[in-house]
């Protein structure tokens, strides 16, 4: 799924942690499970971030204008982890973000995420994720998040 906010900017009000108040218009394939959406579809929110005391759970990119947030939605109890990607519009004159939520992963492990950064592409972040099989948790694929503030765009895959 990819998201292209400069066709759709999002404003917000508020903190940069003003979660679940974002609405969008996504461009996705139907076929396509859906593995980004507005924080407000996702009912993320405040309650839901998962953050030690520590400072894990927490990365940002872009010099700040990029956040990733762990989260525990608690239910569903096997996969209710996730994490919150909050981005600043790139021709953002108010301040708006940009608030999308992976969910319903066994857990995602955002501490252990690897991330890099292509001039042409811009960001790319690989996160080790864990999947639910019925049965407990087992190794999945990792969730990818690319971001490209430049061309104002966020997409994630498997």
């Amino acid at each position: 799924m990819t998201m292209n906010w400069k066709r759709s900017v999002l404003g917000t009000a508020g903190l940069a942690l003003s979660l679940g108040i974002l609405g969008s218009s996504a461009h996705a394939d139907d076929q396509e499970p859906k593995l980004l959406k507005p924080c407000e579809e996702a009912n993320v929110s405040l309650h839901d971030l998962a953050i030690g005391g520590d400072g894990k759970g927490v990365k940002t990119y872009y010099q700040g204008n990029v956040l990733m947030v762990q989260i525990d939605q608690v239910e569903p109890a096997a996969m209710s982890s996730g994490v919150v990607i909050l981005a600043m519009a790139p021709d953002s004159e108010m301040g708006e973000r940009l608030c999308m939520a992976a969910t319903n992963f066994s857990y995602l492990d955002l501490d252990k995420a690897k991330s890099f950064y292509d001039r042409g592409n811009g960001l790319t972040v690989s996160i080790p994720a864990m999947d639910y099989d019925g049965m407990g948790s087992v190794p999945g694929k990792p969730l990818i998040v690319k971001i490209n503030l430049g061309k104002g765009e966020i997409a994630a895959t498997r």
